[in-house]
């Protein structure tokens, strides 16, 4: 596996984030201005470029912003989010909110993307 700096973690990590709540392609003014990382808008280009290359993150046209990618998701998930517990309520809320749409895919992920923006917000 492709070894990230700590800043590349942020990048990725931000990305995500903002990713998951916007569900737009995430720019580099954007990280540069919401999370304050401490460098430039071009200094971010530049690791997303990277992070491109390792294959963490896409990019759906040449001069969009960047997704992140099912590599970039799993390193999210296996070292940088916290595992929280869920009350049995709310495990039964989620599934009951995700399975009520089971039926249309986009909307379904969408619905998924918007539980999982609110855990681990």
């Amino acid at each position: 596996m492709d070894e990230l700096t700590q800043r590349q973690i942020s990048i990725l990590t931000a990305i995500i984030r903002e990713y998951t709540d916007s569900g737009c392609a995430v720019g580099s003014e954007i990280i540069e201005r919401k999370y304050k990382l401490g460098v430039s808008p071009a200094t971010i280009r530049n690791e997303m470029v990277d992070l491109e290359k390792k294959g963490y993150l896409q990019k759906t046209h040449f001069s969009s912003g960047r997704l992140p990618s099912p590599k970039g998701y799993r390193f999210f998930i296996n070292n940088v989010m916290e595992e929280k517990q869920l009350s049995t309520v709310d495990e039964v809320a989620y599934k009951h909110s995700i399975w009520d749409d089971r039926n249309k895919k986009s909307k379904m992920l969408s619905q998924a993307s918007r539980v999982l923006a609110a855990r681990t917000g």
